[in-house]
């Protein structure tokens, strides 16, 4: 079971992800509600390990994690996806508003975090947005529609950045 899991941060990978994201997509199909799935990138990150060492990269991952897991409900779940990359799943959506409240929170929670980290580079933090099952039928289907929508808030300049003395 502890393959399952990120020894850095704890964390879920993805691979229980994908598990819990099927089961919650079919609950929700049976209780006509939404999953919520959130990419999260760290746009910066490379720069921090490259100029502070892995050691920095390191504290900011399981800094990152653990506001993250605070940010959430109970029956959400946060997963490190990628090496600066997170997931978070919010099964048994209601309301979009809901959604919404918690991608504030999490940017609120990230951006007065980090603007107390001693970094010398700024680290930028997208957020891409998808809804089962409107955004895709499956896994797949989800996750890349919450990729190309990290990517897009990327380009359009919309994503938060917090620049670190």
């Amino acid at each position: 079971m502890a393959r399952l899991y990120d020894a850095l941060t704890g964390l879920p990978h993805r691979t229980l992800l994908v598990d819990r994201l099927q089961q919650a997509m079919g609950q929700a199909l049976h209780q006509r509600k939404r999953v919520a799935l959130m990419l999260l990138n760290l746009d910066g990150f490379d720069g921090v390990t490259e100029k502070c060492g892995r050691g920095t990269g390191d504290r900011l991952l399981r800094h990152v994690a653990g506001v993250l897991r605070s940010s959430l409900r109970g029956t959400d779940m946060v997963c490190r996806y990628g090496e600066a990359e997170f997931v978070i799943m919010l099964p048994e959506v209601d309301d979009i508003e809901d959604v919404t409240t918690v991608v504030r929170k999490v940017r609120g929670r990230l951006a007065a975090s980090l603007g107390v980290e001693s970094l010398p580079i700024p680290v930028t933090v997208c957020i891409g947005l998808a809804l089962y099952p409107g955004d895709g039928q499956d896994c797949v289907e989800l996750l890349n529609h919450a990729d190309g929508a990290m990517y897009r808030e990327k380009s359009s300049g919309t994503s938060l950045t917090v620049t670190c003395s």
